[in-house]
């Protein structure tokens, strides 16, 4: 089943462009809940490198396909909001799900290593994709890399 919830994203932005908030505040209860307990790891992927990503994919995370939402957009969403009612789409600067709204774990836009840095892979941009950070807790790593150096038998890394 694929969720796609950019059809409520763009309700609460429309909202709050029009200056509507009680609109804008129904709209945002739309996108459900709060996440369970994760851990993040802090990544050193410049913002300006994972934009470029991210526009190189299309905004679609490469593990199940489905849009992305811009991490910008999701906090700017959270700053509005908390004028309003703090508990209608919170944000903890430390990704703590008792205190943040589950998009910003669902749906929120990541960059992923295809090859990861332990197992030998660099930070470039060939190396890097759009992905949703629950689909990088949750969908298994991209099939092993085969080691031709073992006279082509296909031995996996």
């Amino acid at each position: 089943m694929q969720l796609d919830l950019s059809s409520q994203y763009r309700l609460v932005a429309d909202s709050i462009l029009s200056t509507d908030p009680a609109k804008a505040a129904q709209a945002i209860r739309q996108i459900p809940g709060l996440p369970p307990e994760v851990r993040f790891q802090r990544k050193t992927v410049s913002l300006r490198t994972q934009v470029r990503i991210f526009l190189r994919d299309g905004f679609n995370c490469t593990y199940c396909g489905r849009l992305v939402v811009f991490p910008p957009v999701l906090r700017l969403f959270s700053e509005y909001f908390n004028g309003i009612n703090r508990d209608l789409f919170p944000y903890h600067p430390h990704g703590k799900s008792s205190e943040t709204h589950l998009a910003f774990w669902r749906d929120m836009a990541s960059c992923d290593h295809l090859l990861s840095v332990a197992r030998g892979g660099g930070g470039t941009e060939e190396n890097l994709v759009c992905a949703l950070c629950a689909n990088m807790t949750e969908t298994p790593a991209p099939p092993a890399i085969t080691d031709l150096s073992e006279g082509g038998e296909g031995k996996t890394s």
